[in-house]
């Protein structure tokens, strides 16, 4: 099985095709989840929508919002892999905060406690000085959507619905000290 590289990664050339249209790597040897394993810098704090909401991960895999800000299960920690790669781990729960892309749950978040590149985001700096959050698998599926997003009501905005310019889909990373 030959390989090939896409911007300096490493692909494996035999794709399949899911029901809904997505081309993914078998799982057994997917080479971007074996590159994303150690992270270049890690950070501590609490990720605050613009909203009013926190986000938490609790131990169950449940990802929700809260405005109480003393809760346990908001403290997070950002993990970097280069400038704008970043994935984030309950400290408490020991989840990932994912994406889930396939089956019912298509375009909702979940807490996993595996590494996969489901929990992998690109961080984007919006003109107003706001962090906004997308997926790293789902960068050329939806037409400029697909976004964290957290809405006025606590609800989490479905991926492909979300869009960088609303409110609900930005945030600020609040740093703290242990």
């Amino acid at each position: 099985m030959s390989s090939s590289t896409v911007q300096g990664t490493p692909v494996n050339p035999k794709f399949r095709l899911t029901k809904d249209g997505l081309s993914r790597q078998p799982r057994s040897s997917n080479a971007m989840d074996k590159l994303f394993v150690d992270p270049t810098a890690t950070l501590r704090g609490r990720l605050y929508s613009r909203t009013g909401y926190f986000l938490e991960i609790l131990k169950n895999g449940t990802v929700q919002a809260t405005m109480n800000n003393s809760s346990e299960y908001t403290k997070l920690e950002m993990q970097s892999y280069n400038k704008t790669l970043k994935r984030f781990k309950g400290i408490l729960s020991k989840n990932f905060l994912a994406c889930e892309l396939r089956g019912r749950k298509r375009g909702r978040f979940i807490g996993r406690g595996n590494l996969s590149t489901d929990s992998l985001f690109v961080e984007h700096m919006e003109e107003n000085h706001y962090l906004t959050y997308r997926p790293f698998n789902i960068l050329n599926i939806y037409n400029n959507t697909g976004y964290l997003a957290i809405k006025s009501n606590g609800k989490f905005r479905r991926v492909e619905r979300a869009e960088a310019g609303m409110y609900a889909s930005q945030f600020t990373f609040l740093p703290f000290d242990m």
